[in-house]
């Protein structure tokens, strides 16, 4: 059974940015600045190690999400969140590819995995200065496709 988000979300969105066919390696990750509502859309593929994308990104905190090609292991990882540190795990079919969906806002953060084949729901606190989307990789990955649209 495959979940996806309510198509009334869409109706919610607000200014976009965007970009597609970006490389991005182990010496160069990519981190950008957001505000603390938003909806992410990311089509990651070759993949050639772990891809780690980090919400609510600030010095020593942030909520990570994390993709490790050679196992197909997904981990919504909590442990640098100031509330109710935690990790959960899933595994997911495709080695080389990844598709997200992420709604995010100043108290859940839910992620729908290659298409709603996993899902993950938490709750989440990122403190006013926590305002960074960073993406990082162990080798390297393509960001396919990358939208962000803000609420």
């Amino acid at each position: 059974m495959y979940q996806k988000p309510v198509k009334e979300h869409e109706s919610l969105r607000g200014a976009m940015s965007s970009f597609e066919e970006v490389h991005l390696s182990h010496q160069s990750p990519l981190s950008l600045e957001s505000n603390h509502c938003f909806e992410l859309n990311l089509d990651i593929e070759h993949i050639a190690d772990d891809v780690t994308i980090k919400l609510a990104d600030e010095g020593d905190r942030w909520l990570a999400l994390n993709y490790q090609a050679n196992s197909g292991v997904v981990t919504l990882d909590r442990s640098h969140c100031d509330y109710l540190p935690e990790k959960r795990q899933c595994t997911v079919g495709s080695e080389q590819s990844l598709n997200l969906q992420i709604f995010f806002d100043q108290s859940i953060v839910e992620v729908f995995i290659n298409q709603g084949e996993a899902v993950f729901t938490s709750r989440v606190f990122p403190q006013t200065e926590q305002s960074k989307i960073t993406l990082e990789t162990g080798k390297s990955c393509i960001i396919k496709r990358f939208i962000k649209y803000d609420y």
